[in-house]
């Protein structure tokens, strides 16, 4: 099971760097973001945290949140509450980065990508948007395209500020958190458990 998980972790963000060694500012920002994650999902989503990890993997990933999906059944269909808690664990690395640093870095250039594409289709393909309804359009529509930006931007400022709500009733959790995955530097789901029970 060791050697499958390994196998997973490398294939989905690369082998574990020899050379790339993050300084301690770094590591501490991306130790904030990745517990925001893991939190997020914890609470909102009844994900169980399979990995946390720091360490730095070839390519560009320089920490990661695997989770362990104990349902027998592989899940196609969401709902619109489902979509939305997905876009709040998305933005919930930069969040807890402005909530500890009161700034955020460009780390969060992928979680972006991810809540940007559920929000745009939500409101352009899934009729999930209280401003058009049930219409579903292309994305790309000259006409329309500034309407469904500002439709888009508002849904993830919403998301955006309900994780940092989120986050911040949870800060004690988030600050023992990082403090031992940055003596440990991966942490498993008995070890976050231990945690969140223990706060």
């Amino acid at each position: 099971q060791a050697e499958l998980e390994e196998a997973f972790e490398v294939e989905t963000c690369g082998i574990k760097s020899e050379t790339k060694k993050l300084n301690e500012k770094d590591k501490t920002i991306v130790a904030h973001h990745e517990c925001g994650h893991a939190v997020s999902a914890y609470l909102l989503k009844s994900e169980k945290i399979q990995k946390i990890s720091i360490l730095p993997r070839t390519g560009s990933t320089l920490g990661f949140v695997f989770y362990a999906n104990e349902d027998t059944d592989d899940k196609f269909l969401s709902t619109r509450e489902e979509l939305l808690n997905d876009i709040v664990v998305s933005l919930s690395g930069r969040a807890s980065e402005e909530l500890f640093f009161n700034e955020v870095t460009g780390g969060c250039s992928n979680d972006l990508e991810k809540a940007t594409r559920i929000a745009e289709n939500m409101v352009t393909r899934m009729g999930m948007s209280d401003t058009f309804g049930l219409i579903s359009m292309n994305p790309q529509d000259s006409f329309m395209r500034e309407k469904i930006v500002r439709e888009v931007n508002s849904i993830l400022n919403e998301c955006y500020k309900k994780a940092k709500e989120l986050l911040e009733e949870n800060r004690k959790l988030i600050e023992a958190l990082v403090e031992e995955l940055l003596y440990k530097e991966e942490m498993n789901l008995e070890d976050f458990e231990t945690i969140y029970n223990k706060i």
